[in-house]
């Protein structure tokens, strides 16, 4: 999980959290183990600007690493975040992410073979 704050009024700042969410993201799934070729992930984002009790979010499910690489994810979380931002009505925005590796899940579920040994 990371969390980030975005300004009201600073639209450059918009861009700069969809790079570093998109950065994260890559990073943490470099990490990530792929047994069997299993590398999908999900990405869920959370949004929610103080003193606001809704909190809303935006979930991708079965994503591929390669889709960090493409022009749609980037320009969806850019266009998500600025209605957000617009929304808040001049306030900060808080955005959180969080990336569930299906790899990474799948590893854990196996057995330990070297242990059998």
């Amino acid at each position: 999980m990371q969390d980030w704050q975005v300004q009201p009024g600073q639209p450059e700042e918009v861009h700069g959290l969809v790079e570093s969410i998109i950065s994260w993201a890559r990073n943490t799934l470099a990490g990530c183990r792929r047994p069997y070729g299993i590398d999908h992930f999900d990405l869920t984002l959370a949004f929610q600007a103080p003193g606001d009790k809704r909190m809303r979010s935006l979930a991708f499910d079965r994503l591929r690493p390669i889709d960090l690489y493409q022009d749609w994810l980037p320009e969806r979380l850019l266009s998500t975040i600025r209605q957000e931002v617009e929304a808040g009505r001049a306030r900060p925005l808080a955005v959180s992410a969080a990336l569930f590796s299906w790899g990474e899940a799948a590893h854990q579920a196996l057995p330990n073979r070297a242990s059998s040994l």
